[in-house]
């Protein structure tokens, strides 16, 4: 995999095209390394997945790394991996987003 330029040093992302039913924090932080926090996107109604997520990458050159990764397939589908700046509307990352925190839910 070929780092995507990263000029401007972004270091959060938007995953599309997951597979909505198989997708989970341990699939993708498997197939992407680096990723610190993810935030899933879901119905607002329902609450199920929409196969979409922003992660926040530990560095800059993760994040390239990453993007460079577009494309390729997980769970039988083409991930589409993007830089997203953050547009400073949200608190970014957002709070229990943390990678782990699925596991440490489920421990207690």
């Amino acid at each position: 995999v070929k780092p995507a330029p990263n000029p401007e040093g972004i270091t959060r992302l938007i995953l599309k095209n997951m597979c909505n039913r198989s997708m989970d924090e341990a699939t993708l932080i498997n197939f992407i390394p680096g990723i610190t926090h993810i935030q899933w996107l879901t119905d607002w109604q329902s609450g199920k997945f929409l196969g979409s997520a922003f992660v926040e990458m530990a560095t800059p050159e993760d994040a390239a790394y990453a993007v460079g990764m577009d494309g390729l397939y997980v769970l039988n589908r083409p991930i589409k991996i993007k830089y997203q700046k953050n547009d400073g509307k949200d608190v970014w990352p957002p709070k229990g987003s943390e990678v782990g925190q699925e596991q440490q839910a489920e421990e207690q």
